[in-house]
């Protein structure tokens, strides 16, 4: 869209809403069309990290620092609804 070759795109609401942040004349438009969730690849045999991370994804999401982050990154972004995030 910079080099002016076109005037829209889509991708998830992360990526959106990143660049509404970096690029001030951009913003999101619309509803999202479809629902594109973020995993994390581990190895199968990596049982030991998957609890770790899944007890750690538990803890933050516990202690309110999730919403605090999601919030910090994505609560100014002009047409992301960051309270769309925090409900799922």
């Amino acid at each position: 869209m910079k080099s002016g070759q076109g005037d829209a795109l889509t991708t998830d609401n992360s990526i959106l809403g990143g660049m509404a942040v970096e690029n001030p004349g951009y913003k999101v438009q619309g509803k999202p069309f479809t629902d594109e969730p973020y995993g994390i690849g581990l190895n199968k045999h990596q049982d030991k990290m998957r609890k770790a991370l899944n007890k750690a994804l538990k803890e933050i999401q516990a202690n309110g620092t999730y919403n605090k982050l999601v919030i910090k990154w994505f609560g100014n972004v002009p047409g992301f609804n960051y309270k769309e995030v925090l409900r799922k």
